[in-house]
């Protein structure tokens, strides 16, 4: 599994977490790079593109997960997805490669953003993807028989060992008007 580190201006988007033919939201955007860069193959015939011209499909199909969720309007300095990446095997050292197929989905971003909305920049930014253990044993989760601890994937929220919210406000909106 692969963790892929980003950030985002939200402004001009409905949330992280994508509605099937809904409005733009982060991973809607994201799986599309991803998949425009090669490195989410689904099933010939199983993706879609939906009104803006972007490339989508069913993310369980890749072990997509994400860290936390964010509402409409809202920006993340550091959020986290885990999913299974394919694409051409690695010939260079590994923090090499993840580095290069950081910038090939940072290419596929912005040429989405100027797409989208005509501008030379994109309002998502991957900073890093960094290859994540497949397997481990973790008591917090199941297995199917109920029987013991299961050797699972990188979950992206469960796996996270802590959050960070900060939220602003406009000081003026603090003041307190008299008369």
């Amino acid at each position: 599994d692969t963790a892929i580190l980003f950030g985002y201006v939200g402004s001009r988007y409905h949330g992280l977490q994508k509605h099937q033919n809904g409005p733009p939201t982060i991973e809607k955007d994201l799986e599309s790079a991803l998949v425009k860069a090669g490195l989410i193959n689904y099933p010939k015939g199983s993706t879609q593109r939906d009104r803006d011209g972007f490339v989508n499909g069913d993310l369980t199909k890749c072990n997509w997960t994400h860290a936390s969720r964010t509402d409409k309007g809202v920006h993340a300095v550091g959020q986290c997805v885990a999913c299974e990446l394919r694409g051409p095997p690695p010939k260079t050292p590994p923090e090499q490669h993840f580095a290069q197929m950081a910038e090939m989905v940072n290419r596929k971003l912005a040429e989405q953003a100027k797409e989208l909305w005509g501008s030379d920049s994109a309002e998502i930014r991957v900073y890093a993807m960094r290859q994540v253990r497949r397997g481990f044993y973790d008591e917090r989760r199941l297995d199917r028989g109920g029987s013991g601890p299961a050797v699972t994937r990188f979950d992206a929220r469960r796996d996270a060992t802590g959050r960070l919210y900060e939220y602003q406000c406009p000081s003026a909106a603090l003041v307190r008007r008299t008369g």
